[in-house]
């Protein structure tokens, strides 16, 4: 078990509202992410609130269905965010390790870049540490297993029951396992109408072609970046960040060794490269040394190749699609699971 305890750092919620945008272009960020955290802080106004500062918040965040948009909900009041992340993770040390190279560099400017870093790096210990339990998590796997397992199969069924039939191809046959198949009859073509309620309340597809571009796109064999999504995506975030600043001025083309080293040290600082330790003691810093501009290098070479992409583009993202009404996720596809 862990020793290490948990602590918060805290972070301005308007602020995050003010750098949304940018962290969702560099970061993949979404405020989904922090919406416990929203929500605790949601909890703790709620207990001092009066009911018609409640109301008041409340009547901005109705949805339609009568529910309340919780993310807004946070947003509106205000206040501070608190992110768990374990010990081994400080502030301090991440200046230490990191900023300290950045802030001759950034002068007095060093404030607007160590904030959303400091932001993603916390949500980064935050997801990786094993003491973290979402409360989310379960709805989470469900909807999962059904866009990586079930949706792909009813894409599937959905070809084969909607594509083009010959006359007289109302039969249907089904083998099931190592059972031989077995035929049957469809009159009155009563399997593609039982399904075609399951298709329109749980896949939401409008046509054959558009069921084959959504199986051939999103389940079809990965044609995008096959390097490590986790390391792409500080690497293009922290360049997209900087781009313009006194370590990667907009004059210069090409990614500049400085970003790249900074790169390196953020990388090894969360955990997300390595450096061979098995070297002479006499030479360490030297090897070290070297070891880390053969790191940059390598950093400077990615970053010219993504540098003009999108994060989205990179990252190969699937778009998986969800109903727009999920309850049957547990209602009715894992009554048993």
């Amino acid at each position: 078990m862990d020793s290490s305890p948990n602590y918060q750092i805290c972070f301005d919620i308007q602020y995050i509202k003010v750098m949304q945008s940018s962290l969702e272009a560099f970061f993949d960020f979404t405020p989904d992410q922090i919406l416990t955290e929203l929500v605790d802080v949601i909890f703790k106004w709620r207990s001092k609130a009066s009911p018609d500062e409640i109301a008041k918040i409340e009547g901005q965040c109705t949805l339609d269905d009568g529910g309340i948009d919780g993310l807004k909900y946070g947003f509106l009041l205000g206040g501070e965010i608190g992110i768990t992340v374990p010990r081994e993770f400080t502030q301090e040390d991440f200046d230490a390790t990191c900023m300290q190279y950045l802030r001759p560099l950034l002068k007095d400017k060093y404030q607007l870049y160590r904030w959303p870093l400091v932001f993603i790096t916390a949500l980064y210990f935050r997801d990786h540490n094993p003491n973290y339990e979402d409360p989310s998590s379960y709805d989470d796997v469900v909807c999962w297993l059904y866009k990586l397992h079930i949706r792909p199969d009813l894409l599937k069924l959905y070809i084969a029951l909607n594509g083009k039939k010959e006359r007289g191809s109302e039969r249907i046959t089904i083998k099931i396992g190592n059972n031989s198949p077995i035929n049957l009859s469809n009159q009155t073509r009563w399997f593609e109408l039982l399904f075609k309620n399951i298709f329109d309340k749980y896949l939401s597809i409008e046509s054959v072609k558009e069921a084959k571009a959504e199986l051939d796109f999103v389940y079809g064999k990965k044609i995008g970046n096959k390097g490590n999504i986790t390391q792409l995506k500080y690497i293009y975030g922290i360049y997209k960040l900087m781009e313009g600043s006194a370590v990667q001025p907009k004059t210069q083309k090409t990614a500049s060794m400085k970003i790249c080293k900074f790169i390196v040290k953020y990388l090894a600082f969360i955990g997300e490269i390595k450096f061979d330790e098995s070297i002479n003691k006499e030479t360490q810093t030297e090897d070290l040394q070297r070891q880390e501009y053969e790191k940059a290098r390598q950093i400077r070479s990615i970053i010219n190749n993504i540098k003009d992409s999108t994060l989205e583009n990179i990252l190969d993202r699937r778009k998986y699609k969800l109903p727009k009404d999920t309850n049957f996720l547990e209602s009715w596809l894992f009554k048993y699971w």
